[in-house]
């Protein structure tokens, strides 16, 4: 936990009777909701499925607001909020999360893959983009029902939407030997490759027209929207 905008960092100590099963976890991603309300999703180990945890103390104390079925598998890889009530997590076999109460209980929604699922962004209030293995899913009914996109071969890593940016919508994958940028100018109907230097699990950081993407292997920068 940073206070001074990462200039240092202190370990947050997770207290109360469930501390050793949020200890005991994994976490992947994280969403900043409000003034101190924060969402931490991932994978507890020891019941080897997904949990959520929510903070609104800004990180002091935390609660768990989802632990799934026990045995399943299940992880959570990312979350994203579009408003401070209404938010969307994806993870392990094919699973998406739904919340219209700012992460104080979630919905499993069946999307009719059982892909891995890496990383969401909204579009809209209503439309939302998830891309994972071999896959991208579409929703225009705020995450209730998916339509889905395969690419064999293709390993989507992250995806980001900016309405700014002549990209839109960009999208970051490997094919095992190679990584590239895929870019959307029509939120996502249709695809544009972009090779990059870095060879694994891309990340990025994409502001206005600059994009920054880093892996194994390199960091590639763009000023000129990819």
């Amino acid at each position: 936990k940073s206070d001074d905008y990462g200039d240092s960092w202190t370990i947050v100590t997770f207290t109360g009777p469930s501390a050793m099963t949020m200890d005991l976890s994994i976490y992947n991603g994280v969403e900043y909701i409000g003034s101190s309300t924060i969402i931490l999703v991932g994978k507890q180990i020891v019941n080897n499925t997904s949990i959520i945890l929510k903070s609104s103390d800004s990180g002091a104390t935390w609660n768990i607001v989802h632990l799934g079925t026990s045995g399943t598998g299940d992880e959570i890889k990312n979350v994203k909020f579009y408003d401070s009530l209404k938010g969307i997590a994806v993870g392990a076999n094919g699973k998406v999360y739904t919340t219209n109460d700012g992460g104080d209980s979630w919905t499993i929604v069946a999307t009719g893959t059982t892909n891995l699922l890496n990383d969401v962004t909204y579009i809209s209030s209503t439309k939302i983009v998830v891309c994972g293995s071999h896959t991208i899913l579409t929703s225009i009914t705020s995450g209730s029902t998916w339509s889905i996109d395969n690419y064999a071969g293709k390993y989507f890593r992250s995806i980001d939407y900016d309405p700014s940016s002549s990209l839109q919508l960009t999208c970051f994958y490997t094919d095992g030997s190679e990584s590239f940028i895929s870019s959307s100018i029509d939120e996502g109907v249709s695809w544009t490759d972009i090779s990059v230097t870095s060879n694994n699990d891309l990340t990025h950081i994409n502001d206005s027209d600059t994009i920054f993407v880093g892996g194994w292997g390199g960091i590639d920068v763009s000023f000129n929207d990819g």
